[in-house]
């Protein structure tokens, strides 16, 4: 079993504040632009289940063992992970997500 430690609401708050290693950015995603929340301390990048239904990502399957936790050691359930293009700035970036529930931001990009 894999375990990877993930943001919770708690570095959200602390990243609106300016604390800890998060910001919230902004990334478009196509003509869609969103708020997301880069965070340093995230060993991996999450995208919720529910955006990335929205999003039409072509969601595989992942091996089975993978469990994330949050700051706060919440579980957050894996379905899947998906390749997402995106632009941060001028930037543009392809990246794997994994995709979550109970995800407490709709994308976290892991450092």
């Amino acid at each position: 079993m894999v375990t990877w430690k993930v943001t919770s609401e708690e570095s959200v708050a602390e990243a609106q504040e300016g604390k800890a290693g998060a910001a919230i950015v902004a990334i478009e995603i196509g003509k869609l632009r969103i708020w997301v929340l880069a965070d340093s301390g995230a060993t991996k990048s999450l995208v919720s289940e529910r955006l990335a239904i929205e999003l039409e990502l072509d969601i595989k399957p992942i091996e089975e063992g993978i469990i994330f936790k949050s700051a706060g050691s919440d579980i957050l359930q894996v379905v899947g992970e998906a390749k997402m293009s995106f632009k941060i700035g001028n930037s543009r970036m392809r990246e794997r997500f994994y995709v979550t529930r109970r995800l407490t931001q709709d994308v976290i990009l892991g450092g």
